[in-house]
C-alpha cells in the first residue's frame, strides 16, 4: 500500500477537481463550516491563495495514486505551538486508510512542526467524528449548541500511539510506503 500525502499547490488540475468532488460531497458537506457547494472557479482560486499562507497546510490523501481524500492543518501558531486538524475521505475509503492517515499526520504534525497543543472543533452532533477522537486522545475542553471543541497534547499523543489500538495496528503501518509531497 502506497499512501501520499500531495500539498494542494502542487496537485494537477484533475485531482484539485477529484478533491473538489469529494469536498462537495453532502455527507461532507453537511460537517464542514462551509455547507453550500463550492464552485470550481472559487476552488481553484483558493488553492492558488494557499502558496502565500504559512499557517496552514492542505495535503491530497492519495491511495496507491488515487485520491480518496484530505487532510489539514490550520491555524498555525509557531509562538505558542498549537494547530488545529482535520480530515475527510470518500465514503468507499477503508476506514484503516484514515486511521493510518491520521497517524502520519499526528507524527507530522507533532515531531516537524512541533506543536505542542493540536485543536480541533467537531459538529457535536456527529458522533462517529467525535468517538474516532475521543480514541485518538482528545479532551473535550468546550461545547455549544453546535460544536463540540477538544485538544490534545504532543504528550497525549506519545501516550495513545503506544496504546493498544496503535499497538495491533504497528505491523501494518510499518508496511505501508508513506510520503509527503509539499511543494512550496
Amino acid at each position: 500500500m502506497n499512501l501520499e500525502f500531495k500539498n494542494f499547490s502542487i496537485l494537477s488540475r484533475q485531482e484539485q477537481v477529484e478533491i473538489l468532488d469529494i469536498r462537495n460531497m453532502d455527507y461532507i458537506r453537511d460537517q464542514m463550516t462551509t455547507k453550500e457547494v463550492i464552485r470550481l472557479d472559487n476552488h481553484l482560486e483558493w488553492i492558488k491563495s494557499l502558496s502565500s499562507k504559512s499557517d496552514c497546510h492542505y495535503f491530497a490523501v492519495l491511495l496507491n495514486s488515487q485520491v480518496v481524500g484530505a487532510v489539514y492543518i490550520t491555524d498555525i501558531d509557531k509562538h505558542n505551538h498549537t494547530s488545529y486538524w482535520g480530515l475527510y475521505f470518500t465514503n468507499k475509503t477503508n476506514p484503516l486508510v484514515s486511521t493510518f492517515s491520521t497517524y502520519y499526520l499526528f507524527e507530522y504534525i507533532f515531531k516537524d512542526l512541533k506543536v505542542c497543543t493540536l485543536y480541533l472543533e467537531v459538529q457535536s452532533s456527529n458522533k462517529k467524528a467525535l468517538n474516532f477522537d475521543t480514541s485518538l486522545g482528545f479532551k473535550e475542553y468546550n461545547s455549544d449548541n453546535e460544536y463540540t471543541y477538544m485538544s490534545m497534547t504532543s504528550d497525549k499523543w506519545k501516550d495513545t500511539k503506544n496504546s493498544k489500538l496503535f499497538t495491533i495496528l504497528k505491523h501494518k503501518i510499518n508496511k505501508i510506503k508513506f510520503k509527503i509531497i509539499k511543494g512550496r
